[in-house]
């Protein structure tokens, strides 16, 4: 779990460490560069921790029930519930994770059209074999998604 020291800091210099490191997130524009921010700062038990709460936030989101998300994320129903509170308290968190969903979703429908353009060309023909290979790929790229 992790340690926040018991002397607090003032107000104004919190409001300043945390913009500092708001501002650090946002200059990390591409995904390299803000995983090897994250390497840097988290620790490997807080990566996984952030990572299943915005996957359980994107779970609820997408109307998830409890069930599946313990059994995806490995999660306690007190920690879903928690999610799910400040989920509901924040519409502007709603907002965001709407976006994401939306985006993930554009993904899959992207790989699910490529997918049929592949079987039509694994079908037969000159070049099939290729197409058979990468109908296998994608296939494997949708089975690997939880969202």
């Amino acid at each position: 779990m992790p340690q926040v020291s018991r002397w607090p800091l003032s107000d104004q210099k919190w409001e300043e460490i945390f913009n500092f490191f708001l501002d650090s997130l946002q200059i990390s524009r591409d995904k390299q560069t803000l995983k090897t921010l994250l390497e840097f700062l988290l620790t490997p038990t807080e990566k996984v921790m952030l990572a299943k709460r915005i996957a359980a936030a994107l779970f609820l989101a997408k109307g998830a029930d409890y069930e599946e998300i313990k059994r995806q994320l490995h999660l306690s129903t007190a920690t879903i519930a928690k999610i799910k509170i400040r989920l509901l308290e924040n519409q502007s968190a709603q907002e965001l994770l709407e976006k994401l969903l939306a985006r993930y979703q554009r993904e899959k429908t992207t790989l699910k059209f490529f997918h049929a353009l592949a079987k039509v060309g694994a079908f037969g023909g000159k070049g099939h074999r290729i197409w058979e290979a990468e109908k296998k790929k994608i296939e494997r790229e949708l089975q690997k998604r939880i969202f």
